[in-house]
């Protein structure tokens, strides 16, 4: 009797693990949108400030994410409104899982659109959720007719959209994605892990609409290494988000250095233009 196996949920063997590219030594996921250099290469004063900073972290004691100061450096940065409360996960995908865990009721169901990022599904799945898929359109605009017809029809607990999509590129229009979020009856999370690529974004909005989560990442502007996503939304879902969220799940070393990171934005911006400039070229 192979006692693991017997052990282990059925549906869990059936699933494939993520596969992270085994890329040649000096290449770079170019569609994961990892920075090409260094954030600070060529500014070799903050190059230094950043390693003395990384000396200095307290490795040694545990994290106290809501005193480190993050949460004040990115309302500052990003314009999150006071209203909203911030959460901060182990990247988007802890977010992600968590909202998830947060719905995961018999019977309830998690929506997306297709193609769109696959964590999406996975969670769902993982956490026995029925996932509604709904396909996007031929040029991969999204058929907001459909959508709202499977909003209606299955009521789902939480929509995932992304906003630009992954992996597509296209941005769906403003007032489709206004739509989804006013008839939805439960969870919209708006995900704009590449947002700093847009023109637009929903968080403004962030703490004004209850049952809308904004939902970014810093991995795309420069710092996918740093492993730190965050989300904005009303006190009413992220308090019941910060019960189940581990308490340590941000490390020393990210807080200081995203911190010190998130002071000198001017530069990471200055990044981000020439990222622009560069794909459009």
């Amino acid at each position: 009797m192979n006692r693991v196996a017997d052990v282990i949920r059925d549906d869990i063997k059936v699933m494939t693990a993520y596969q992270v590219a085994d890329l040649p030594e000096g290449f770079i996921k170019l569609d994961a949108m990892e920075c090409p250099h260094h954030p600070f290469a060529g500014y070799e004063s903050l190059l230094s400030e950043w390693a003395d900073l990384a000396k200095q972290a307290p490795i040694h004691l545990y994290p106290h994410t809501a005193k480190s100061g993050i949460y004040e450096e990115l309302r500052d940065v990003f314009g999150i409104p006071d209203k909203a409360e911030i959460a901060l996960g182990n990247g988007s995908d802890e977010l992600i899982q968590f909202l998830t865990m947060l719905v995961a009721k018999p019977n309830a169901r998690v929506l997306g659109i297709e193609p769109s990022f696959v964590m999406y599904r996975h969670n769902a799945a993982l956490y026995g959720m029925e996932y509604v898929s709904v396909p996007l359109n031929p040029d991969f605009t999204l058929n907001l007719p459909a959508v709202l017809s499977a909003i209606e029809q299955h009521q789902p607990s939480l929509i995932f959209i992304a906003y630009p999509n992954n992996p597509t590129g296209v941005c769906f229009k403003r007032e489709e994605v206004e739509a989804v979020i006013r008839a939805a009856t439960g969870i919209v999370v708006v995900d704009e892990a590449y947002g700093a690529f847009h023109h637009d974004s929903f968080l403004t909005w962030a703490g004004e609409v209850e049952n809308l989560v904004v939902m970014r990442t810093i991995s795309k502007i420069g710092f996918a290494g740093l492993r730190m996503g965050y989300a904005a939304a009303s006190p009413s879902i992220m308090g019941e988000l910060a019960k189940i969220l581990p308490p340590y799940n941000m490390n020393q070393l990210s807080l200081a250095v995203a911190k010190f990171s998130l002071k000198h934005h001017q530069i990471i911006q200055q990044n981000i233009d020439t990222l622009k400039t560069s794909v459009r070229a």
